[in-house]
């Protein structure tokens, strides 16, 4: 909640369009969008009343968190997140309840990109501007700049065979390509291609790109069969399955696990709950 409260005052009293509480704009809406799901799951699955509401309250807070952060790859989680709810309905809510909560995800959506008060409209339609820019006149820009780099990144995997160019591999690889006139010259102020799954096929080739994936997909798949579980679906499966999805997604216009505040929350979160998961699952 306070996360919350002090997204507001940065947004609304000291006027700032991007609020970033300390750090930087991405990985605070990131971050708040993992809060977002800790308060979303914890406010089903608790059973006190007043308690539930606190949750639900707070949930509201970290999502006007992540609106007015401006972080438009992780808005692409909450869809993802949504589609878990309603997929796996582990808390047997009713339909006619599923779907007034769609109808209420729509509208709320809706609401973020047309209030006046948040930069979603704007972020979101500036980036449809600047895709549109790249591929019609070869425009950089913030989303141009991602798309060259993820470009560099797969024409210098591609010329070591991917077996990875090696370590720290990304800015000599964009002068050699630069110079060839592959890509454009002004990718040469970046350090890396801002992907984590791209950054790993250039250092690690396809062997370190299939491991990282491999990485996240065997736990989603071990936590997804118990949610399928029909009989008796393990509920706490639900919340690291949840953190496990976002992140990947948060991995792919950022390298998450080389940021120490992203790594360091993700890891510790999902530590506990998948132990909390494993703990129900030794009991059921």
């Amino acid at each position: 909640m306070l996360t919350g409260v002090y997204a507001w005052y940065q947004h609304v009293e000291l006027g700032i369009a991007r609020v970033s509480s300390f750090t930087n704009a991405i990985y605070y809406g990131d971050i708040s969008i993992m809060l977002f799901v800790l308060c979303v799951v914890s406010a089903l699955s608790v059973k006190n009343a007043w308690f539930k509401l606190l949750l639900f309250i707070c949930s509201f807070f970290m999502l006007y968190a992540v609106l007015s952060s401006g972080t438009r790859g992780g808005w692409v989680a909450l869809s993802t997140l949504f589609i878990l709810f309603v997929s796996y309905n582990v808390w047997n809510i009713s339909l006619w309840k599923r779907l007034l909560s769609l109808i209420l995800f729509v509208v709320v959506l809706v609401g973020a990109y047309h209030s006046p008060n948040l930069i979603v409209k704007q972020r979101v339609d500036s980036a449809i501007d600047q895709v549109s820019s790249y591929y019609t006149d070869g425009k950089m820009s913030s989303v141009g700049y991602r798309l060259e780099m993820w470009k560099a990144s797969y024409l210098s995997a591609k010329d070591h065979n991917f077996f990875g160019a090696g370590e720290g591999s990304f800015r000599p690889e964009v002068v050699r390509l630069a110079k060839d006139g592959l890509i454009d010259k002004s990718l040469q102020q970046f350090v890396g291609p801002h992907s984590q799954y791209f950054n790993a096929l250039l250092d690690q080739g396809i062997v370190g790109l299939m491991s990282l994936i491999l990485i996240f997909i065997i736990p989603i798949t071990v936590l997804l069969n118990s949610l399928n579980n029909h009989n008796e679906p393990n509920k706490t499966a639900i919340l690291p399955l949840a953190l496990l999805l976002v992140f990947m997604e948060f991995m792919l216009t950022i390298s998450a696990l080389e940021i120490q505040i992203m790594s360091l929350f993700f890891s510790f979160t999902l530590s506990i709950f998948l132990g909390l998961f494993t703990h129900n699952r030794n009991y059921e």
